[in-house]
C-alpha cells in the first residue's frame, strides 16, 4: 500500500476541516513500538487515494482518542497576550497603523482582539480571548518542526508588512523588537523580444520557488510563512503560487464564504511579495485542456488583479494530450485527429470532464477583455515541456497586453532540452517547474539520474541562458521537495542547489540532455 500517514481532520467552526498529516512512524506505544492500526479507537477511519499516486493512501480519522495528558494545549477559550516594540530602519520607534493576530492559515483575524500602545506608541500589546481550534498534539509529537498557532500581522503605509508565525502559550508572548523596512515596490513588467523589462527600462531576471498547497487545499499549508522565508532567507524575487478555480469561487462543499478567505489569503501573499519588489505568478494549476470554467476564472481573477505591477498570470499549468491546433484555437476533444499521446509523460490520474477545449488564445482573450495588461505565461504541450509548436506557427497573439512568456516544466524524466530551448531565441522562457530527487517517480521505469550531476547541469543551463525559473517544490510533502520539513532546511539533493543558485552561486553546464 506504500507509505502510511495519519491525516487527522479537525473541525474549525464554520470553516470545514483542517488536515494535519502525521507519519505513522511517529506514533509509538509505551514500549516504543508502532501501535496496531486496527486497535486504534476512532469514530471513523477511511482509506483514500492521494491525488498524485493512487498506490499511496492516507488514513483519515475524524476523531482521535487521546489521554488528557496527551493534549499540549486543550481546546477552548484561552486568553493570550502578544507584545513587542516597533522601530524603523534607523531604530526610531514608530506606531503601526494595523496590528492583528491571524489564524494559523493566515486568513481570518482571531476574535475578541484588543490592541493597546505605550504612551510613545512604539510598544504594543495584543490581547485575545479566542476559541482555539481542536488541535490534538500528543506529547511525543509536540516538537513537530514548524507548527504555529497564529500569525502576527503588522501593516503600515510605506513599510513592508511584518508577518511572523507564533506558537502561542497561555499568558504572554514577547516578540521583542520588530523592524519595519521601507517598501521597494514592484514595477510593471513588459515583454520585449526574448526579455522582460520593468517600468524603468531595467532588464528583469525572475528567479524563485513554487509554493504549493493552495491547489489542493483552500487554506493552504504555511503559505504566508513560506512566502516570507522564500523572499528573505532564500532570496527569491518571484513566487509561483498554484491555485484552483473551485476554491477561488468557493464551490467546494465545505467552503461557506464563497471563496472570500481563499482570495484574501492570495491577496496577502501578493502584498508581501510586491512590498519587497518581487513578483507573484498566479498559476491556474490544472491539467490536460482548458475549458469554459477556466475562461470564467480568468475573467474574474484578471479583473481582481488587473494591472497590478507585481502579478503575472500563468493561464494553465500543464496542457497535454492534444494537438497544437487544439492547444491554440480549441476544438472538440472527442475528435481523434486532435488527441495526442504525450511522450515520456506521467499518467494523468485526474480524468478530465472537459469535452470541448477552448484553447490558449481564448484564455489570453479572457484576461485582456478585463482591461488587464499583465504579462501572461503559457505552457507548451507534453505536460508543459515541449515548445516546438510555438516556433512552428502556433504562437499566440497579444495585441493589447504587456506580452507573453512561454513556460516549460523540466524534470529528469524528460529528454532533449532543445524541445523547450528552441523558444528562448524569440520569447522569454519561464521554467515554471524544475526539480529532482534521488528516488525515481512511479512512472520512471528505468531509474533516475543522480541529482549530483543533473541539478548542477540544469541550473547551469538556466544561468547560461538567463531563463526565468521557479524551483519545485517549496513544500516538504510535494515532490521533488526542496524542504526537509517546516524548519525550511533544504533537502541535500535539490533544495541545497536551489538555495545556492538563488544566493548567487554560479553553476557550470557540463552536458546538455
Amino acid at each position: 500500500m506504500g507509505k502510511r500517514t495519519f491525516a487527522v481532520q479537525l473541525l474549525e467552526t464554520g470553516r470545514g476541516f483542517s488536515t494535519f498529516k502525521i507519519p505513522f512512524s511517529a506514533f509509538l506505544d509505551q514500549d516504543g513500538l508502532h501501535p496496531d492500526i486496527s486497535r486504534l479507537r476512532s469514530m471513523k477511519m477511511v482509506l483514500l487515494p492521494q491525488r498524485r499516486d493512487s498506490r499511496e493512501h492516507v488514513l483519515v480519522i475524524r476523531k482521535l482518542s487521546l489521554l488528557r495528558e496527551g493534549i499540549a494545549m486543550k481546546p477552548g477559550k484561552r486568553t493570550f497576550a502578544v507584545k513587542g516594540a516597533i522601530v524603523d530602519d534607523h531604530n526610531t520607534p514608530i506606531q503601526a497603523q494595523a496590528i492583528t493576530l491571524l489564524d494559523s492559515h493566515g486568513i481570518y483575524p482571531l476574535k475578541n482582539l484588543s490592541v493597546t500602545f505605550s504612551e510613545g506608541g512604539e510598544f504594543f500589546l495584543v490581547h485575545s480571548v479566542a476559541q482555539l481550534p481542536y488541535r490534538a498534539e500528543p506529547e511525543r509529537l509536540e516538537h513537530i518542526p514548524g507548527s504555529i498557532d497564529c500569525y502576527l500581522w503588522i501593516a503600515m503605509d510605506g513599510f513592508q508588512t511584518v508577518c511572523k508565525g507564533i506558537k502561542l502559550k497561555e499568558g504572554e508572548t514577547n516578540m521583542g523588537k520588530l523592524t519595519l523596512h521601507r517598501t521597494t515596490m514592484s514595477s510593471t513588467l513588459r515583454q520585449v523580444g526574448p526579455d522582460l523589462y520593468d517600468g524603468e527600462g531595467n532588464k528583469v531576471w525572475l528567479q524563485g520557488v513554487c509554493i504549493d498547497s493552495l491547489e489542493w487545499s483552500a487554506t493552504g499549508d504555511h503559505i504566508l510563512e513560506s512566502t516570507m522565508v522564500a523572499l528573505s532567507d532564500w532570496h527569491a524575487n518571484v513566487i509561483r503560487l498554484p491555485v484552483k478555480e473551485t476554491f477561488w469561487f468557493g464551490r467546494e462543499k465545505w467552503q461557506h464564504d464563497g471563496g472570500k478567505g481563499y482570495r484574501q489569503l492570495i491577496d496577502r501573499v501578493v502584498r508581501l511579495t510586491s512590498e519587497r519588489g518581487a513578483y507573484l505568478v498566479l498559476d491556474l494549476h490544472r491539467f490536460g485542456a482548458p475549458g469554459e470554467e477556466h475562461v470564467r476564472f480568468w475573467k474574474d481573477a484578471a479583473a481582481h488583479f488587473a494591472n497590478h505591477p507585481a502579478v503575472i498570470f500563468e493561464l494553465f499549468n500543464e496542457p497535454h494530450g492534444i494537438s497544437w491546433e487544439l492547444w491554440r484555437d480549441g476544438g472538440d476533444l472527442s475528435d481523434p485527429r486532435h488527441r495526442h499521446k504525450d511522450e515520456n509523460a506521467a499518467e494523468n490520474n485526474e480524468q478530465s470532464k472537459i469535452r470541448y477545449c477552448v484553447g490558449m488564445q481564448a484564455l489570453v482573450n479572457a484576461v485582456r477583455s478585463t482591461g488587464a495588461k499583465n504579462v501572461v505565461i503559457v505552457g507548451g504541450l507534453d505536460w508543459s515541456y515541449d515548445l516546438r509548436g510555438v516556433m512552428n506557427g502556433y504562437a499566440l497573439n497579444d495585441d493589447s497586453g504587456n506580452g507573453i512568456v512561454y513556460s516549460s516544466h523540466v524534470y529528469p524524466w524528460k529528454s532533449d532540452w532543445n524541445r523547450f530551448l528552441v523558444a528562448a531565441k524569440k520569447y522569454p522562457l519561464f521554467i515554471g517547474e524544475v526539480g529532482c530527487q534521488p528516488t525515481p517517480m512511479p512512472w520512471q521505469k528505468h531509474g533516475t539520474e543522480d541529482p549530483e550531476t543533473w541539478a548542477p547541469d540544469m541550473l547551469g543551463l538556466i544561468q547560461k541562458y538567463r531563463l526565468h525559473w521557479t524551483g519545485f517544490s517549496f513544500h516538504p510533502k510535494c515532490g521533488p521537495p526542496m524542504l526537509k520539513d517546516w524548519t525550511y532546511e533544504p533537502t541535500p539533493y535539490w533544495g541545497r542547489f536551489v538555495k545556492e543558485a538563488l544566493s548567487g552561486k554560479i553553476f557550470e553546464l557540463k552536458r546538455l540532455r
